[in-house]
């Protein structure tokens, strides 16, 4: 029987409802910016979106998701009463993880990042059998030749392909969450975080640009700055019996920051923002950003006989 997966959990979304339990939804491609009040049960699905045909067990997920799901209202509490433990940061760290893997945005651009990875094979194998089309009219040589040179022929990577991957990788991406320095935000500024469809947004310093920090509303009050320790090169289970968190932190934003906290929030959305009621000046920052997106920005950087492809994904306007 298929099963309506939610992909933005709802013990998750429960924590930016109004008094009645309902969730204002500001679309970014509507005609209508804001839609009718919803319960968190009713966005933020896909159908049987957790299942995967490459798994033998294609529910694989349902062992996965109820050991942080289940326990999320507790560890939030715990994380902004300052009363973190190991638990509460692995469990709130590998639902981050989940959300920058499994969400429909993030199979939409890890597609888009092998796919580049790919392209210079496809672009070479072309070219050396481009003389094995046999017949064919010089016309339709032509309109190829110029496809392949202008790079129009695009290698196209199956979604769920994508997911099974990153399923796969759930658990060290977790470590990472797990061993990186969290910054936890005490919004105590009046202006009320916001989430959405794709809630784990990329937040590049103008420093460094070339390293990310994932930023994750928790509730209109909290939310928390992940930046990777990239002493660590790769997390295991031995890292993080060990790490020591000695550069997790508490801070106060200023009203400056939330609001670029929360417009990151909406440009990173797919298409719906989430909040408990109906603000105009939200309308405003959502119409001023319906055309952002995350997007895979993908360089190749000739290396020798070959190339390096450098993937970086953020928010960009669409052309």
């Amino acid at each position: 029987m298929a099963k309506d997966d939610h992909f933005v959990a709802q013990t998750y979304l429960r924590s930016f409802v109004d008094d009645e339990g309902n969730l204002t939804p500001y679309y970014k491609n509507g005609r209508v910016i804001v839609g009718k009040k919803k319960t968190p049960r009713q966005v933020c699905y896909k159908t049987d979106g957790d299942s995967n045909i490459y798994f033998d067990n294609m529910r694989i997920l349902d062992e996965y998701l109820p050991h942080i799901e289940n326990p999320w209202a507790e560890n939030v509490a715990k994380l902004e009463a300052g009363r973190v433990d190991a638990d509460c940061k692995y469990e709130i760290g590998a639902y981050i993880s989940f959300l920058r893997s499994c969400t429909p945005t993030a199979k939409r651009f890890g597609a888009d990042m092998i796919s580049a990875n790919m392209q210079p094979l496809v672009n070479r194998t072309l070219a050396e059998h481009f003389h094995e089309l046999g017949e064919t009219t010089d016309e339709i040589q032509l309109a190829m030749k110029d496809a392949m040179d202008n790079r129009e022929i695009r290698s196209v990577v199956d979604e769920e392909y994508v997911h099974a991957i990153s399923i796969q990788h759930l658990i060290h991406s977790a470590y990472r969450f797990y061993c990186s320095h969290w910054l936890v935000l005490l919004n105590e500024t009046g202006i009320p975080f916001v989430t959405s469809d794709n809630p784990a947004g990329l937040f590049y310093d103008e420093g460094n640009p070339q390293y990310a920090t994932v930023f994750l509303p928790l509730s209109p009050t909290l939310g928390v700055l992940i930046k990777p320790d990239l002493t660590i090169a790769r997390p295991m289970i031995e890292d993080v019996k060990r790490y020591s968190h000695s550069g997790d932190d508490y801070a106060h934003p200023k009203k400056s920051f939330v609001a670029t906290l929360n417009e990151l929030t909406i440009r990173s959305a797919e298409n719906t923002v989430l909040h408990s009621a109906i603000d105009e000046d939200l309308v405003s920052l959502v119409e001023a950003n319906r055309d952002w997106r995350v997007q895979n920005q993908s360089f190749e950087l000739p290396y020798e006989n070959g190339m390096f492809i450098i993937n970086r994904q953020c928010a960009c306007k669409n052309a």
